[in-house]
């Protein structure tokens, strides 16, 4: 980008005294000088959102040394689950809404297996929609003592007799997919171990919603 903008006073100069003129005989400069800024601009956005992903999976690899004692904010956790499922996510919907809190929610726990639950939410959500038009919504609210973390999607929902038993290990509807049924219920164990709770809401053809519901640290939000 520096060296395009160094170079171009000398090339606007050229075209101003000879014309339009050819660029590695190929394109002409006056159709280069109009899409050069757009295509710019686009390898910085693509650059950055590599950066944020690149040091959103060094954040999920990292060897957990804090056990369940750290400081976690829900946003930032919501935050780095929505930019490590976003290629997922931009595949299965045109509607997609992350809602945060308007002030950081404070938790004591592990910020990385949260962050394996919310990516587990997130997939089941965009795994559950037929078609692009079907939203997928996060909600982050601080309700009483409590941060809830509401994951929604309008996919095909789930029977309440199965719904009863989608903790459970080893049970999964996706068998034939490659599930192995173990997803929900270590995440239901991770939130017990925070003191929380995952629950579960759904009405088959119109979706799914679920709730995670963690204490906040000393009982307020800092």
């Amino acid at each position: 980008e520096k060296v395009w903008f160094n170079i171009l006073p000398i090339l606007q100069n050229h075209f101003e005294e000879n014309g339009d003129f050819s660029v590695g005989d190929r394109l002409m400069y006056s159709k280069i000088k109009q899409s050069m800024p757009l295509l710019l601009g686009g390898i910085n956005d693509g650059s950055q959102r590599i950066k944020n992903i690149v040091e959103d999976l060094k954040s999920f690899a990292r060897k957990d040394s804090l056990g369940y004692n750290q400081e976690v904010d829900i946003n930032k956790v919501v935050q780095t689950s929505v930019n490590l499922t976003a290629n997922l996510v931009s595949k299965s919907t045109e509607k997609f809404v992350v809602k945060y809190s308007p002030k950081p929610l404070y938790v004591k726990g592990n910020k990385q297996k949260l962050e394996q639950v919310l990516i587990n939410l997130i997939e089941n959500s965009c795994q559950a929609l037929s078609e692009r038009k079907q939203s997928v919504k996060i909600l982050i609210e601080q309700k009483s003592n409590f941060a809830i973390i509401n994951v929604s999607d309008e996919g095909y929902g789930i029977k309440s007799d199965v719904i009863k038993k989608i903790k459970d290990p080893f049970f999964t509807t996706k068998r034939n997919k490659g599930g192995t049924g173990l997803g929900l219920s270590i995440a239901s164990k991770i939130l017990i171990e925070h003191n929380g709770t995952l629950d579960f809401q759904s009405e088959p053809e119109k979706g799914t919603t679920a709730t995670i519901k963690i204490p906040i640290l000393n009982g307020e939000s800092k």
